[in-house]
């Protein structure tokens, strides 16, 4: 139960009445709800790549399928989380009767700047970063150093609708690039990590939701890869 007492206003003031032993500075900071880069502020974008990570966020989703089916995700606003506290505690403040939740591990790439990041991550792939061209990516790096670059140009990098992506590339719930304004909450991902899927049930509206969890699967080689030659091209500078 303690890992859900995460979200703001009245039901936060609830969880911390329950649990008074908590010291209030660290029930808050398990909410960590990313936004997307489009809606961060423009100064925060100007720092340049210090790092570059493979991280996890939590995407929520919903829906009334079963847990095995394979539908299409639609993105919406605050369904990327770097801790598990605070996207359960997103679903907690969400639920509608008959609504299933679903929280996916997902790897994605952090471009680290000094105390902000840049996340990029991939929805509705079975390949996450698979279909990014390695070849352009590493000719515009070698004319553009990793190290010259801000977090605003990487948007252009990354976005839908860059070059680097193949041109039949969808323009929504595909690349999705999220603004996280504490890079410490980011959890690293090497490539031997399992990584985890969970959906929530519930046992009635005055008890928590129960969560199942099952393993998350999908190939990520091609991240990891990506995220090396980053890396290394950032340590040539």
């Amino acid at each position: 139960m303690g890992r859900t007492l995460v979200a703001s206003g009245c039901w936060l003031t609830q969880c911390v009445k329950r649990h008074r032993g908590w010291p209030l500075n660290s029930v808050v900071r398990l909410h960590v709800q990313l936004i997307g880069a489009d809606q961060a502020a423009e100064d925060d974008l100007r720092y340049m790549v210090r790092a570059v990570k493979v991280v996890k966020l939590y995407y929520v989703t919903t829906g009334r399928n079963a847990w095995w089916s394979t539908w299409i995700t639609r993105y919406s606003p605050g369904c990327m989380h770097s801790t598990l506290e605070s996207a359960k505690a997103f679903c907690e403040q969400r639920r509608v009767q008959g609504t299933v939740f679903y929280v996916d591990e997902l790897p994605s790439l952090a471009l680290i700047a000094p105390q902000r990041a840049l996340v990029v991550s991939e929805i509705n792939t079975e390949k996450f970063f698979g279909r990014l061209s390695a070849r352009r990516l590493t000719h515009l790096t070698t004319v553009f150093p990793v190290s010259t670059m801000t977090l605003h140009q990487m948007t252009y990098v990354f976005r839908p609708k860059s070059p680097l992506w193949p041109d039949n590339y969808p323009r929504k719930d595909s690349a999705i690039l999220s603004y996280c304004s504490d890079p410490d909450t980011l959890l690293e991902v090497k490539r031997e990590d399992r990584l985890s899927s969970w959906a929530s049930s519930s046992t009635g509206p005055n008890y928590f939701l129960h969560w199942s969890t099952r393993p998350f699967v999908k190939g990520r080689a091609s991240l990891h890869s990506m995220a090396s030659v980053l890396a290394d091209r950032l340590r040539e500078a």
